[in-house]
Order: C-alpha cells, then sequence, then structure tokens
C-alpha cells in the first residue's frame, strides 16, 4: 500500500471512532456488551474480530489490568 492510501485509511479510521463517540447505537450497544460479560476473564483469551477502533480490545486490556 502506498502512503497516499494509508492516509486516507488512517483519516477515515479517524472519523470512524469519533462518529462512535455518541452514537446512540453504539453507546447502547457498548453497554450491553459490557454487562454480558461481568464475570472473571483472567486467563481466557478473546479476540476481537470485530469492525471498528478497538473499543471493546481495550475494554478487556483494562480489565486485564485490575
Amino acid at each position: 500500500m502506498n502512503n497516499d492510501s494509508i492516509n486516507e485509511w488512517d483519516k477515515a479510521a479517524a472519523e470512524y471512532s469519533r462518529s462512535q463517540e455518541n452514537s446512540p447505537y453504539s453507546l447502547f450497544n457498548k453497554k450491553y456488551v459490557k454487562s454480558l460479560l461481568v464475570r472473571d476473564l483472567h486467563g481466557l483469551s478473546i479476540l476481537d474480530a470485530g469492525c471498528g477502533d478497538g473499543y471493546y480490545a481495550n475494554f478487556f486490556m483494562s480489565r486485564e489490568q485490575m
């Protein structure tokens, strides 16, 4: 991939991430998914295989640090 393509993808990713910050659907979905995962996840492997900005990967990593 050339630098122009990478820069365009980076811009698109940043725009997507900003659009999700206050999206009612996104906020509901994040709250719902987190409510399902209240159990202890230590020692488990988790694959965040969805599209997006890594919200869930970051969420699970922060829980691992608790």
